[in-house]
């Protein structure tokens, strides 16, 4: 028992100083993207705790380095291979903690600040539901989940964004109506939806015509 709660104090220490040291390096290397992003004021104190604790993490992982070291080497897979993952490991790690944006490590802005141009309002096709409570607009990727589907019970991830590719053919419209009428609901009607981008409030709706050769959209 004093194992168990020795390890797992172990682990939360562990997570503690990681987090400390990839808060400063984030907050206090600087990069380009800084210059549209002001991060809080750090006091005086606050920063002496986090230096601090950053040089107890790296005393922490320079002591342990060495059973790294022997726990990678008794690892069961060939030298070459595991250097060239590990090599990539480094640098996606060195990515993700300094907030650089550079193919192919890290290059979609999952863990920077990174900042693009965002409209104040976007347009969009979609499929309007005539409910007795008022309409609905139908999601393809919300009936692609059994918890949240609405008009299909055996529609997977795969088979909703089939029909969401192809949502302005006539096998998929015949496949939409036939479930929303199973539903005892009206045919779906083919709808523009503008929403505001900030918190996705519908700012308007305008009935879709669907041109033979109309464009899929993404």
């Amino acid at each position: 028992m004093q194992s168990a709660a020795r390890r797992a104090l172990r682990i939360g220490v562990a997570v503690l100083l990681f987090t400390n040291a990839l808060d400063l390096s984030t907050s206090l290397v600087p990069y380009w993207i800084d210059k549209f992003y002001t991060p809080p004021p750090r006091s005086t104190l606050e920063l002496i705790l986090q230096l601090g604790l950053l040089a107890l993490g790296a005393a922490w992982f320079a002591r342990i380095t060495p059973r790294i070291a022997r726990t990678l080497a008794a690892l069961p897979i060939p030298r070459a291979p595991l250097i060239v993952c590990g090599g990539f490991l480094l640098i996606e790690c060195a990515h993700i903690a300094l907030r650089f944006e550079r193919f192919p490590f890290s290059p979609v802005a999952m863990f920077s600040d990174a900042h693009t141009e965002v409209l104040a309002s976007w347009e969009q096709p979609s499929m309007l539901v005539q409910h007795p409570e008022g309409p609905r607009f139908l999601s393809f990727q919300r009936e692609g989940d059994p918890l949240f589907s609405r008009y299909f019970d055996d529609l997977d991830y795969k088979g909703s964004a089939a029909l969401r590719m192809y949502r302005d053919t006539d096998g998929v419209a015949k496949i939409v109506r036939q479930a929303v009428a199973a539903r005892g609901l009206p045919p779906p009607v083919p709808v523009w939806v503008t929403y505001r981008t900030s918190d996705g409030k519908v700012l308007s709706v305008a009935p879709r015509v669907i041109e033979a050769r109309e464009r899929v959209a993404p």
